[in-house]
């Protein structure tokens, strides 16, 4: 969390991973904040103050995410793997069925078919077929659908951008993530020649549903 002026010379940076319980009770009972290890500050003592309530509430929601980081991350990839296990079977009495039988199918993550959490809650991938290329609304609407499918995989990008939009996919990628020191930030670039004159589009996934570890940051 960190609070600027226009001019960059006030300045609070706090590191909710360093903060200890002892350091959350100094927030809200003691004024000699900028010396504990987990503050970097310049003047703005007194804005502190004003707000360590806020600034309380702040800290102890971003130790409270950090902790369930890996818990949570653990249960989604799980409940992801069990909704498209189900549809990969059809349905869950088919797979009871090739449970029993030593037939269950089994979905493949990288697969075309496998679905990620948000494209099980909207199941749409096609384009509005009512709102044309030029229509004031088209661009807004293919906007949308673009960052909704960012969430899906990478051979599931593809089949939709060239086999339902018709349009050419220049690539999917996975960019290094300074904060969390790994590739977890995805995109992908696609050509729409539909409209004139023609246009590249580059849509960026937003955090995803149970990423706790994403929302600190």
């Amino acid at each position: 969390m960190a609070s600027s002026d226009q001019t960059s010379r006030k300045y609070l940076v706090l590191k909710p991973e360093e903060a200890s319980l002892l350091d959350l009770f100094h927030i809200l009972f003691s004024g000699e904040i900028e010396s504990r290890k987990f503050v970097k500050c310049l003047k703005v003592k007194e804005k502190f103050l004003e707000r360590r309530g806020i600034i309380f509430f702040s800290v102890v929601v971003q130790k409270v995410l950090q902790f369930t980081a890996k818990p949570m991350s653990w249960f989604g990839s799980k409940f992801e793997l069990w909704l498209n296990l189900v549809s990969s079977n059809n349905n869950f009495g088919v797979l009871l069925l090739n449970l029993v039988q030593c037939k269950m199918i089994m979905p493949d993550r990288e697969s075309a078919t496998f679905l990620s959490v948000v494209g099980y809650l909207d199941k749409r991938v096609e384009l509005d077929r009512s709102i044309k290329p030029g229509d004031g609304r088209y661009y807004g609407a293919l906007s949308a659908m673009a960052s909704k499918i960012a969430y899906e995989n990478k051979a599931f990008i593809k089949t939709i951008v060239e086999d339902h939009w018709k349009m050419e996919l220049l690539g999917a990628y996975d960019f290094w993530n300074g904060y969390q020191q790994k590739s977890t930030t995805q995109a992908f670039m696609f050509h729409d020649k539909n409209v004139d004159p023609d246009m590249i589009v580059v849509a960026f996934r937003g955090t995803e549903i149970f990423d706790a570890g994403c929302m600190v940051y």
